[in-house]
C-alpha cells in the first residue's frame, strides 16, 4: 500500500505513492517462481536404493494483483509446459488468480505492442480495479470459482459511474506506455537476420549473466542436477532454473555448441520473438519489459530488434 516503482533500463527503484494498494506496476518477480520453482526436487535415493518421489509444494496459492501481461504469460507457459509438466499443471489448476487492471505505466512497459495489455484479458478468477480516490475496488468474476467468491461477499452492484473510471483509467495507460515495438512480419525479419551486423553490437554490451531469463515470466528452460550428500548416503536429483546465455548451456560430447556471447544473444532473442510461434503458434514475449529492467548494463529489446532486423517496409 501507498508504494510506487520507478523502471527504466539497469534501475528498479522504490518509493512512496499515494494512497492506493496498487500504485506500482508489474512486480520484480514474476508468478513464474511459484509456478515452476528455481529448484525442485524430483526424487531423492538413500542406502537402499530406493527411489523416492520429492515433496510437493505447499498449495493451492491465491496469486493477488497479476497485472494483464502476467495473465499473457501464464496463458503462454500452459503451451509451452502444460502438456508436459504435471508440478506445472497442477500449480497453475489450483491457484486463485486475482487479477487487477493497471493504473500506472512504468517507463519500461510495451506490453500493447504484443496484444497483452494494459486492459485485462481473460483468465483471471476475480478482476479488480483500484479507485484510489474512493478507497474503493471494483470487482468482476471471470470464472466459476470467482463467481461462487463474488456471491460470497454479497456486494453492492458497481453503478455507471465506476465503470466509466474503468474505461478512463485503462485508457489513460495505455496513452501513457511510450515503447513501441513494430511487430509486423517479426518473426520472419529476425529469422532472415542471422548474420546481421546488429547482433555483434548487442554482444559488446550483453554480460550473458541470465538476469533477462530469470525474470521473464515465459522463459522455461531448466536442467537437471544429481547431487550426493558429503557423507556419500542420500542422493537427490534436481531440477533448477537455465538460462540459454550460459556456457554450458548447450554442452554436448566435450563440444560448447554457442562459445560466443553473439551466438548466444541471437539464440534468446531470435527464440522469444520468432522460433515461439513455430513451436508454440504465439511470441515468448508479453512486453511486460522485467528484462530491460534487471540488465545490468540496460540493454532495450525494443531498440536491440529494429537495429538487429530494422523495421518493415
Amino acid at each position: 500500500w501507498g508504494v510506487r516503482d520507478e523502471q527504466g533500463p539497469g534501475r528498479y527503484r522504490l518509493g512512496p505513492g499515494d494512497a492506493g494498494a496498487f500504485g506500482h506496476n508489474a512486480t520484480a518477480v514474476s508468478w513464474k517462481t511459484y509456478l515452476r520453482p528455481p529448484e525442485r526436487t524430483l526424487f531423492t535415493c538413500g542406502p537402499d536404493l530406493v527411489a523416492r518421489e520429492g515433496a510437493v509444494d505447499t498449495g493451492p496459492f491465491a496469486f493477488v494483483g497479476v497485472r494483464a501481461c502476467d495473465l499473457a504469460a501464464m496463458g503462454v507457459l500452459d503451451r509451452a509446459v502444460g502438456a508436459v509438466d504435471g508440478a506445472f499443471r497442477r500449480t497453475r489448476d489450483d491457484a486463485l488468480l486475482v487479477a487487477v487492471q493497471c493504473r500506472t505505466a512504468a517507463a519500461t512497459c510495451f506490453c500493447p505492442s504484443l496484444g497483452t495489455g494494459p486492459e485485462l484479458p481473460p483468465g483471471a478468477d476475480l478482476e479488480l480495479v483500484e479507485l484510489p480516490e474512493a478507497r474503493s475496488f471494483r470487482l468482476r468474476a471471470g470464472t466459476e470459482r470467482g463467481t461462487a467468491i463474488l456471491e460470497a461477499l454479497a456486494l453492492p452492484l458497481a453503478d455507471d459511474d465506476v465503470e466509466a473510471q474503468r474505461t478512463a483509467q485503462a485508457k489513460a495507460v495505455r496513452a501513457a506506455i511510450g515503447r513501441r515495438l513494430d511487430t509486423r512480419d517479426l518473426k520472419a525479419r529476425l529469422q532472415g537476420a542471422r548474420e546481421a551486423p546488429g547482433w555483434d553490437r548487442v554482444a559488446q554490451q550483453c554480460l550473458a549473466c541470465g538476469n533477462c531469463t530469470s525474470v521473464c515470466p515465459t522463459c522455461f528452460c531448466s536442467k537437471v542436477e544429481d547431487r550426493v550428500d558429503t557423507a556419500g548416503t542420500t542422493a537427490e536429483r534436481v531440477e533448477a532454473w537455465d538460462s540459454c546465455f550460459h556456457l554450458d548451456f548447450t554442452y554436448v560430447h566435450d563440444t560448447h555448441e554457442r562459445t560466443s556471447v553473439r551466438a548466444r544473444y541471437r539464440q534468446w532473442l531470435t527464440h522469444k520473438f520468432a522460433h515461439w510461434y513455430d513451436q508454440f503458434g504465439t511470441s515468448g514475449c508479453v512486453g511486460c519489459g522485467r528484462c530491460i529492467a534487471w540488465c545490468p548494463v540496460g540493454i532495450d529489446v525494443t531498440e536491440v530488434i529494429p537495429d538487429v532486423c530494422g523495421s518493415p517496409p
